[in-house]
């Protein structure tokens, strides 16, 4: 599954929309994580700010390849975190008829697994 690069069909152009509001959920509590546990379940909500209704089509790591034909302007997904790698990136691109594509990508960063350890003491 790819982003398109284009314009394609009734799509006249290729729009970056930082209006696209690309929000990585706890599973269990829906609040918004600033980064993410290796390995773990999260949704991924799709905004769009403007409030028109959208399909959608999300891309990821680890083969995330999500798409929503019905037009809606949230859209959510589940997604398992990748355990290699130290940040995950999640490209968008909404669409409806005779409009151009409209896509926004977000980066997420891994949660450090604690504080690095102090320096050695001086001799």
């Amino acid at each position: 599954c790819k982003q398109p690069t284009g314009p394609s069909g009734a799509h006249n152009g290729l729009v970056q929309d930082d209006g696209i509001v690309i929000e990585l959920l706890d599973p269990d509590t829906s609040i918004a994580a600033t980064d993410y546990a290796p390995g773990a379940p999260y949704t991924v909500r799709v905004t769009s700010s403007d409030g028109e209704d959208y399909a959608m089509l999300l891309t990821g790591p680890d083969d995330v390849c999500e798409t929503e034909r019905r037009r809606k302007v949230s859209h959510s997904t589940a997604v398992t975190m990748p355990v290699a790698g130290s940040s995950a990136t999640f490209v968008v691109t909404l669409s409806h008829s005779e409009t151009a594509f409209r896509q926004h990508s977000a980066v997420f960063e891994a949660a450090s697994a604690g504080a690095a350890p102090p320096p050695p003491a001086p001799p």
